[in-house]
């Protein structure tokens, strides 16, 4: 039997599903095939097979099948641990939780999720400087919570997976982060924690959030060739990329008279962890 992925043929997939799994009460070989089947279904999908009888939604409901959807379309490291469902870590990445609305309901600012990346170390770099970035490889281990010129480096990272987005800014924030009720309700919000002036014409607005244990790894190294994924002169679109341990944006910009940066962090708590860490830029 084959069955399509494709959100556009919902009813074919249960007209299928309902004739091949009428009763109730499924045998464990029968539930072990679409467990296997549900592995390749997006999201969308399995919320719409969950409705078809109890069985199936028993089925859906299962954590293994939402894990292994994250590790799919989210990119969540394979040994990444978490204290939420990871129903819950999958729906918050398509609700509106990672959009700037949630928070800031009067601004107008989109958000272009990029991908998902780890912090192991504990340490992160935040910069506007990636083609500086291999200048600090010598630093890891040595991090302390300073800000100086186009970095910003941070002890005390909350390790895990982290997940970053762009349009205006670049925001980097731990997995859990959305779950909670303090980041929720807005107990927990960013403050500055540096800022310079670049006054001069710049002819890209870019930044990045590395972890600083891994700066010499091969895939931090390649996302540093920036000319392999960075848009052409003309194209104003944002661009991202992604590594297992990095996140890094770019957007080339009309003339301009120079920019403002400002670098931001989030703690869980008055005394608790790194949870998110953004970047602004704004022409000047």
């Amino acid at each position: 039997m084959q069955i399509s992925t494709s959100s556009s043929r919902p009813h074919m997939l249960t007209q299928r599903i309902s004739r091949s799994c009428q009763n109730t009460l499924t045998p464990w070989y029968i539930r072990d095939i679409w467990s296997e089947i549900m592995s390749f279904l997006n999201g969308k999908s399995l919320l719409k097979l969950a409705l078809v009888n109890r069985s199936f939604y028993e089925l859906v409901m299962d954590e293994n099948v939402w894990k292994c959807l994250c590790f799919r379309e989210l990119r969540v490291p394979a040994t990444y641990q978490t204290t939420f469902s990871w129903r819950s870590l999958y729906i918050a990445a398509f609700d509106g939780s990672h959009s700037f609305s949630l928070r800031q309901r009067d601004k107008h600012i989109d958000w272009m999720r990029i991908g998902a990346f780890s912090i192991a170390s504990g340490q992160a770099i935040a910069t506007v400087a990636l083609s500086e970035l291999r200048l600090l490889s010598g630093t890891k281990g040595q991090c302390n919570d300073i800000c100086s010129s186009s970095f910003c480096v941070s002890s005390d990272v909350k390790k895990g997976s982290w997940i970053a987005g762009t349009m205006q800014v670049l925001d980097a924030r731990h997995w859990d982060l959305f779950l909670y009720d303090e980041y929720k309700t807005g107990d927990w919000d960013y403050h500055e924690v540096g800022a310079h002036v670049l006054p001069h014409h710049c002819d890209a607005a870019a930044g990045g959030v590395f972890d600083a244990g891994y700066l010499e790894k091969k895939e931090t190294l390649d996302l540093l060739e920036l000319k392999s994924w960075v848009a052409p002169a003309g194209d104003w679109q944002p661009r991202g990329k992604s590594s297992s341990f990095a996140i890094a944006a770019n957007t080339n910009l009309q003339p301009n008279e120079g920019l403002q940066v400002k670098f931001y962090v989030m703690l869980a708590g008055a005394n608790g962890p790194v949870v998110g860490i953004r970047i602004c830029q704004q022409l000047l």
